[in-house]
């Protein structure tokens, strides 16, 4: 880092200060640095008794820098407040730098100090930009993940008054591109991120039960701390933790969390955690102990967002054991969902492939993917057979006079949004009135408009669940070949989670009807086992002879859609 310090264009005087500070900027580094640092904060947040001996040792660094600042400006609160682990170790570098002997001669400390704690200061900014110029080469280098040629030399010789002079350059644009691909294919990597996330928590823990002081770990090194764990936590802890699988439910980037506090405003991991786990202010120590209990953690990372595109954080919800109950992944999943979806230009939601789908994937042990390509048509087909004063009137309910209804791209972006539900039990008799004209279209073959219309039933059935998903077209993947489900549903049910497979039958044969049910029979005999786990099967057809058949007859007369040519036609 000193050498490519030197290439940057400054005076004599500010080139070595900052060839310093890329000496001594990393000095504050806690040992297994980033990890334990966030667990130093996550204690601060637990508890007011660890959190003093914390901001006593950062107060000598503020009373070094800035003595007559007042008490309601010091910024070091900010930085607990906010869980900001690069602002705690900037200033754990100050306290050490600020500490070192004075034989040692490294200029004006006091300088140095403000400099490394100052966020916005200049040298700050360009040691920041040296780190990870340096760190982005020399972790893809030696993970392997990928090798590239690029003079870190010439970008920095670009350097004229400010840092801002270097975020335009192509060649800064690709270090942070290869910045993100590092941190998604290492850094969060759902193993590593999962043991970091139980040994941050298990830290946290021990600093506020005082089983390991904050004083201790700025002197420790990494054999200090493996020593102290394995007096706490016994030995077999880190191994059990290592050699454990862990599973990927899901992944997503969602809103940031914001927080507001007497010191800080800002975007807050900490709180997004709790509120995807379903954790109040109140049960705020439960996050250091709710993986064990549970059998899951939630992984929040702050993306990296270039171009001041609006805050992000990056979620992983990690399963290790199979836990006996599923009910709690459902809850996380349904809030993780409603807090990733972010609002179109024109105010409706993106068309995006729900996290429900993740879910089933896990539960039915195979890859599970959902398509609306069919539903959407019959939609598409409905409104064009619709009279054109009745189309009208359907365009103003749908609040957007200008759509191409008659599109079925339309109809798939809106048939994911979360405004489906309301307008499917709200306006049912619009929805009738569609699948009406979408069966007078298709003529012989109704088989597209009973599939509808069975995904149209199942969302009104379950409007009033707080939780549910109703996906259309699923197909189920196992290795040894495909089954695609006409419609899969799951909802809670008091404190069970409930998952209904529904086919419909495509012809009048009752051994049909019978070979589907054993098809849906098969794809629940190879679920994972949940004690709060309920599987319904049902088989719309012609024959009603046994539990889980319902005639399709039935179906179709909740929509007026008249079956004669049902009697005539195979579907």
């Amino acid at each position: 880092m000193t050498h490519l310090a030197g290439q940057i264009s400054l005076n004599k005087e500010n080139k070595k200060r900052l060839q310093t500070l890329c000496l001594l900027g990393g000095i504050g580094h806690l040992p297994y640095t980033y990890a334990t640092e966030e667990a130093v904060l996550l204690a601060a947040r637990l508890s007011p008794k660890f959190r003093k001996p914390l901001e006593r040792i950062l107060h000598e660094v503020w009373e070094m820098v800035a003595p007559e600042t007042p008490e309601q400006q010091i910024p070091y609160k900010q930085l607990i407040d906010g869980m900001q682990v690069a602002g705690l170790h900037a200033w754990l570098s100050g306290f050490k730098i600020k500490r070192l002997p004075q034989a040692i001669d490294i200029g004006d400390r006091k300088k140095l100090v403000r400099e490394r704690i100052t966020a916005d200061a200049e040298l700050n900014r360009l040691y920041r930009l040296v780190a990870r110029v340096d760190y982005v080469q020399r972790d893809l280098y030696y993970t392997g993940l990928a090798r590239f040629s690029l003079s870190a030399q010439g970008l920095l010789r670009r350097y004229q008054d400010s840092v801002d002079d270097l975020f335009s350059t192509p060649a800064f644009n690709l270090i942070d591109q290869l910045r993100s691909f590092l941190t998604d294919s290492l850094y969060f990597e759902v193993r590593s991120a999962t043991v970091e996330a139980l040994f941050t928590k298990k830290l946290a823990e021990f600093l506020v039960s005082g089983a390991v002081a904050f004083e201790d770990l700025l002197r420790w090194h990494d054999n200090d701390l493996d020593s102290a764990f394995e007096q706490n936590a016994g030995k077999d802890w880190w191994t059990e933790l290592i050699h454990r699988q862990y599973t990927e439910i899901c992944r997503s980037k969602v809103r940031a969390y914001r927080r507001i506090s007497d010191y800080y405003s800002g975007n807050d991991t900490f709180g997004l955690e709790m509120e995807l786990v379903g954790l109040g202010e109140g049960d705020s120590k439960s996050i250091t102990s709710y993986p064990g209990n549970r059998g899951l953690v939630v992984l929040c990372k702050n993306s990296f967002n270039p171009l001041d595109r609006p805050a992000t954080t990056d979620v992983v919800l990690s399963i290790g054991k199979q836990p006996l109950k599923v009910t709690p992944i459902t809850e996380i999943i349904h809030r993780f969902e409603a807090r990733r979806r972010d609002a179109s230009p024109r105010g409706r939601p993106r068309a995006r492939k729900t996290l429900a789908e993740d879910l089933l994937s896990y539960v039915l042990l195979a890859p599970v993917h959902s398509s609306y390509g069919a539903i959407s048509a019959v939609f598409a087909t409905g409104v064009k057979g619709l009279v054109g004063k009745k189309k009208r009137v359907l365009l103003r309910i749908l609040g957007d006079p200008d759509a191409e209804v008659s599109d079925p791209e339309y109809w798939e972006q809106f048939l994911t949004s979360p405004y489906v539900s309301e307008f499917l039990n709200q306006r049912q008799k619009w929805v009738s009135e569609i699948l009406r004209a979408a069966a007078r279209e298709s003529k012989s073959d109704l088989s597209a408009v009973i599939e509808t219309a069975s995904w149209v039933a199942e969302h009104n059935k379950l409007h009033k669940e707080r939780i549910r998903w109703v996906l259309p077209n699923v197909v189920v993947e196992p290795e040894s070949g495909g089954n695609q489900i006409d419609v899969c549903s799951v909802s809670l049910r008091g404190k069970k989670t409930v998952l209904r497979l529904i086919e419909c039958t495509r012809s009048f044969s009752e051994d049909k009807a019978v070979d589907d049910l054993r098809k849906l029979e098969k794809i629940k005999s190879k679920c994972r086992n949940f004690e709060d786990l309920v599987i319904e099967q049902i088989v719309y057809g012609a024959s009603t002879v046994r539990e889980h058949f319902a005639p399709t007859q039935q179906l179709l007369g909740q929509f007026r859609i008249k079956t004669r040519q049902t009697r005539t036609h195979q579907l």
